[in-house]
């Protein structure tokens, strides 16, 4: 299975973002959206960015501290060696979205909805996207060490090079899945290992899902 990604659109003549806190009363006084803007090289901490909109806008090199994006909308924007970590991304919607050389160490995704997003190197070790759906996936030499992928819907998303050691999937159907190119030991499912059922994985994968399972193997 191969998955086509079709790149975030951003306009040319973006807005630069010098001044986050004025320009974040401005959306939140005149009930507008983030459209078309630059945050770059930009230091933000624990700010309330929750329910916001975010069209065709470029984070590049910025950190986000423990920032609220629960429940925003994501469509067309481009995270580029952003720093994220343990901000609240719960019940965001992100569409035609990429991450690349991101660090989202302990971010929260919950219940949030990517369709036609990349990830593509960096960190999101104790990321958690419980209850998440994820379509039209592509995810790209990145760590998701010990990440929580629990009751999640996977749909059409490929793996390459990802770590995902000690990452949960528990409630979470793989099928379609593959497994072969990753990093999945520790990973966990439940007891049944019903979860694993129509996921590709290697003859050292298999193995080693086999011994969690109770089998013995010669």
């Amino acid at each position: 299975m191969s998955i086509k990604i079709t790149p975030p659109i951003i306009p040319d003549n973006l807005h630069t973002v010098a001044d986050i806190e004025s320009e974040l009363s401005k959306v939140r006084e005149d009930e507008t959206d983030f459209a078309g803007m630059e945050f770059s090289r930009l230091i933000c901490d624990s700010k309330d960015f929750s329910s916001l909109y975010f069209k065709n806008c470029l984070f590049k090199g910025s950190r986000f501290t423990v920032c609220d994006f629960s429940k925003c909308t994501f469509i067309d924007c481009v995270f580029n060696g952003c720093d994220i970590s343990n901000c609240d991304f719960t019940e965001s919607y992100f569409r035609a979205c990429s991450f690349t050389s991101c660090k989202a160490v302990g971010t929260a995704f919950k219940g949030s909805y990517h369709k036609n997003v990349s990830f593509d190197g960096g960190s999101f070790e104790l990321s958690d996207f419980q209850r998440s759906k994820l379509q039209s996936v592509l995810i790209t030499d990145t760590d998701f060490s010990s990440a929580l992928f629990s009751s999640c819907e996977i749909k059409q998303t490929e793996l390459k090079n990802v770590t995902l050691a000690k990452a949960v999937f528990f409630g979470t159907k793989l099928a379609g899945l593959d497994f072969t190119s990753c990093n999945i030991d520790g990973l966990t499912v439940s007891d049944t290992g019903a979860e694993l059922k129509g996921a590709k994985v290697d003859v050292w994968q298999a193995a080693m899902f086999a011994k969690l399972l109770g089998l013995i193997v010669e």
